[in-house]
Parts: C-alpha cells; sequence; structure tokens
C-alpha cells in the first residue's frame, strides 16, 4: 500500500477528545463526567455542580470554566477556519526478529525498529517489548505521523496581547487536538484495533527512530519538521506505529540494563555517544 494523506475537519475530531487530560493538564484531577454533554443553561449547570461538594465543587466550577473558554475557542476555529488538521499513513509488510521489527513497502524498501523491553517482569509475569506483538514469519504494521497548524501562531497572538491565559489554554488544547486526532483517524482505519504507540512515549521511549521514519514518511508533506533534537515542529504533532495484534498493549519501559542499550546501540544507524540522550529511559 503506498503512502496516503488525509486532511481532516475539526468537527470530526472534537468528539475524540479526552477532557480528564485537558483537565489534569490544569491539575484539575477530579471526575468530570458528562461535562461536555452540558447546555450553556443556568439551571443544567447547576445540576450538574450539585454532585460536588467543598473545595471539590470549587476545582468543578474552574474545570467548567475552562471548559466552557476551550469550547468558544473551538467554534471560533471552526468558523474562522483557524488550524488545519493534516496526516499520513502507510501500512506495511512486517515480521518480528527477537525484538527488532522488519518492515518492507511494495517497492521492497526495508525499515528496521528495535524496540526496547522492560527490564523487570509486571503484574503478568512478562518483559514486554513492541515486537512481541508482531509476528516472526507475516504480518504487518503501520506508521503514521500528523500535526495540528496554527496552534502557534494563535497562541503568539494572544500572548501579544499579554493574554498569557488565552495562550496557555489554546496551547493545552492543541496537544489534546493532537491526541484526539490520533484516536480518531486510528478509529477510521482500524475501527480502534490494536494499538499505536507513538514515538518518545513510554512503550517506544526512542526519539532518534523519528529521524528515521522521516526518510520514509517524509514529514515535510505534511509540514512537519525535526528539530536536531527530534522535536517535532508544529508541537502539536504525533508520529508512531499500528500494531494490529488483538493482544497487544501499552506498557511503560522505565530502565534498561547497560547490556540492553548496547545491544540496542548495535542496531541503530546511529552514533552510540548520543543515542542516551533521545532515549527517555534510564540506563542502569
Amino acid at each position: 500500500m503506498s503512502k496516503k494523506i488525509v486532511n481532516i475537519q475539526l468537527q470530526q475530531v472534537i468528539p475524540f477528545i479526552n477532557w480528564t487530560f485537558f483537565f489534569n493538564a490544569w491539575r484539575l484531577s477530579g471526575n468530570y463526567k458528562g461535562i461536555d454533554t452540558l447546555c450553556n443553561c443556568p439551571a443544567c449547570r447547576e445540576k450538574w455542580l450539585a454532585a460536588f461538594y467543598g473545595q471539590e465543587r470549587l476545582k468543578a466550577e474552574e474545570a467548567l470554566h475552562l471548559y466552557n473558554d476551550a469550547k468558544d475557542l473551538l467554534t471560533t476555529w471552526i468558523a474562522q477556519q483557524a488550524i488545519t488538521l493534516q496526516a499520513e499513513y502507510i501500512f506495511l509488510k512486517a515480521h518480528s526478529d527477537g525484538s527488532v521489527i522488519h518492515a518492507q513497502d511494495e517497492n521492497g524498501n526495508t525499515i528496521l525498529i528495535p524496540t526496547l523491553r522492560q527490564q523487570t517482569p509486571r503484574e503478568d509475569g512478562f518483559c514486554w517489548a513492541l515486537a512481541d506483538f508482531v509476528s516472526p514469519k507475516e504480518d504487518k504494521i503501520g506508521l503514521f505521523a500528523l500535526t495540528v497548524h496554527g496552534i502557534e501562531q494563535l497562541a503568539n497572538e494572544a500572548n501579544s496581547k499579554n493574554d498569557a491565559y488565552t495562550a496557555i489554554l489554546i496551547q493545552t488544547l492543541g496537544t489534546r487536538l493532537a491526541e484526539a486526532t490520533s484516536e480518531y483517524l486510528h478509529s477510521s482505519l482500524l475501527k480502534g484495533q490494536g494499538i499505536r504507540p507513538a514515538f518518545g512515549y513510554p512503550s517506544l521511549p526512542d526519539l532518534s527512530l523519528l529521524f528515521d521514519i522521516d526518510k520514509y514518511l517524509h514529514f515535510s508533506d505534511i509540514g512537519l519538521s525535526l528539530t536536531e533534537h527530534a522535536a517535532m515542529i508544529p508541537l502539536s504533532s504525533i508520529c508512531g506505529i499500528y500494531i494490529l495484534h488483538p493482544q497487544a498493549r501499552y506498557f511503560l519501559v522505565s530502565a534498561i540494563s547497560r547490556q540492553q542499550f548496547d545491544w540496542y546501540a548495535s542496531q541503530r544507524d546511529f552514533p552510540k555517544e548520543q543515542l542516551p540522550k533521545f532515549l527517555n529511559v534510564d540506563i542502569i
């Protein structure tokens, strides 16, 4: 299958926003279930708030204020077509060899994705690596990248007006829109089957792999670029893998041994001495 590039409408993505994580970013932990179904009438507002008491009610009031401000921004962005959402993806033949995923396109081009293995068994007794969920014989994986254009410009405009609150709100919402776009795309392409670990995240912590994926996906096709430190620009962007195994799971690789690091470095066409700064794990 050849690479596909898609433009996604903001209206399609909004239902996939995880508002719990949005509130967590504002240090408002709590269960605000139903907040996204409220209308703007005072009666509905008071009925929803009645379930909260004391300090929790104050937090709920703040969460509701933030939610309404975020919804107002989204409504404005839709009306003004202020942001655009783009994604690219490809599905490849793949197989695993130990902890390494081998993927190949229809032209025979190959990409190797070594995966780090948990150092300590978890509650199920296993030390997982993502390659465990790819068949050693014949399988397939997907690669995807997506970005939200316009967030930085909108935040800069707010900052130029000394409106720090709105600037932070825009940036927080941009992060959530990137995640919502990722979930929307996953749902659209695969009906939610499998997992979509992103590079730099707990089960796929090596950001240097983004340089390899860029050579394959060509991030510039959707206006996405990488800094020398593998940060994605625009910041509200995600790149990851689709793993289709029905038992695939997300997990945390928090630390690896020096022996595993040496093995991992041997699998990468990347300067070994530079690799640790791209790995979001401890080397023990």
